[in-house]
């Protein structure tokens, strides 16, 4: 049996809430019967006739779209490339969206921030005092002022108010890791017995930022590649100026180690001072590993250098950083603002227990579950509500 073509027909039978045609035809004769003492001119170029040939084109349309499988209501076939909203012609709204409500005291703010992606949690605190400069009020003079002077009894300090300062947790990096921290972690192979063994060099940079933020953003801004490093010293103490030997690298092995950098950005010299270094290995690599070696896998300017990796995680860093920024300022509320957006500091905490387990007992998943509980005591997840 042959199969029939697919036509599409000249002359296709439309339901009457389609029909635009019909539609206007039957308002037109509405209108004469109402108010045909009135109204005498059904041209199209009568503004009455063209607001119902829109009535009859919206008709028109909402019955073609109610007209659709259930399945073609409620999404497209095909997701979009846009994560964020993936199939944003649906015909449901998400509760953000369809609830106008702006978020207006700081748990609301918080809730804003933890639905952005890449911040897993954040808190918004409301400051009493100016951020980052104080002011002074001469209630004689009616003046406003930024110092404070011993020759004028009469000023008054002034805390501004709606004032916040935001503090984010940001979720983990594929490439970099945990964001909310200063280190980078490189692993690396030594041939010993012809065999390839594995070491890794965990290197934590300082919070130099505090120290000199000019140079830190112009580190963090800059696109040089590779880095020039013109100078990476490796010690034992932060006050100790000599280069360690091989001899005191194999007795501190387990011990932390300090590195300072100096290197070119634009033509600038930048210094990173005692950037601390922990390296992990078998007692063997220490046996075969050199001060010359590791000193020249620390000063490697190139994309995979601890430098490069470094100012590539703080731009990942800032762009998160300044997507909460936009997301703030978007529903900032009136006299409100944020005097400062940033990442929050890492505290370390150190535990030391002694466990007794059973004969049977798998010590690599005990381990696992004691670390794991450890975690969700200092650091517990948002829960999130229905």
């Amino acid at each position: 049996m042959s199969r029939l073509p697919v036509t599409i027909p000249k002359q296709p039978l439309l339901n009457p809430a389609e029909d635009y045609y019909r539609l206007r035809r039957e308002g037109i004769g509405f209108i004469e019967q109402m108010g045909s003492r009135f109204w005498t001119d059904y041209n199209t170029h009568d503004p009455g006739i063209t607001i119902l040939e829109a009535l009859c084109y919206a008709i028109t349309d909402l019955a073609y779209r109610t007209g659709w499988e259930m399945k073609d209501l409620l999404a497209p076939s095909k997701p979009v490339a846009n994560l964020a909203k993936p199939f944003p012609h649906q015909a449901f709204f998400t509760a953000k969206e369809i609830l106008t409500v702006n978020p207006v005291t700081p748990a609301d703010f918080r809730r804003l921030l933890i639905d952005l992606a890449g911040v897993r949690n954040a808190w918004v605190i409301c400051k009493t005092c100016a951020c980052e400069v104080a002011y002074y009020a001469s209630c004689k003079k009616e003046q406003l002022q930024l110092s404070y002077q011993k020759s004028k009894p009469d000023l008054t300090p002034v805390a501004p108010q709606g004032l916040y300062e935001t503090l984010l947790e940001l979720e983990a990096d594929p490439e970099f890791g945990d964001l909310n921290d200063r280190k980078i972690a490189r692993a690396f192979t030594i041939e010993i017995g012809g065999k390839l063994q594995p070491y890794t060099l965990e290197l934590w940079f300082p919070a130099w930022e505090l120290l000199d933020q000019a140079a830190y953003k112009k580190f963090v801004e800059s696109t040089d590649n590779p880095l020039s490093i013109t100078r990476g010293k490796f010690s034992r103490s932060k006050f100790d100026n000599n280069v360690i030997s091989d001899l005191d690298l194999r007795r501190s092995w387990r011990n932390v180690f300090y590195l300072s950098f100096s290197f070119l950005v634009g033509g600038k010299t930048i210094e990173i001072n005692n950037a601390t270094l922990r390296i992990f290995g078998a007692d063997a690599t220490a046996q075969q590993l050199t001060v010359a070696t590791l000193t020249e896998k620390l000063k490697e300017g190139g994309a995979t250098g601890f430098l490069a990796q470094y100012r590539r995680k703080l731009q990942t860093i800032a762009t998160r950083v300044e997507a909460a920024k936009a997301a703030l300022h978007s529903h900032r509320n009136l006299d409100e603002d944020y005097c400062r957006v940033k990442v929050v500091d890492v505290e370390d905490v150190a535990v030391c227990a002694d466990v007794e387990v059973k004969p049977d007992a798998d010590i690599e998943r005990v381990q696992a579950e004691i670390w794991f509980a450890i975690e969700q005591y200092f650091n517990p997840p948002v829960r999130f509500y229905t």
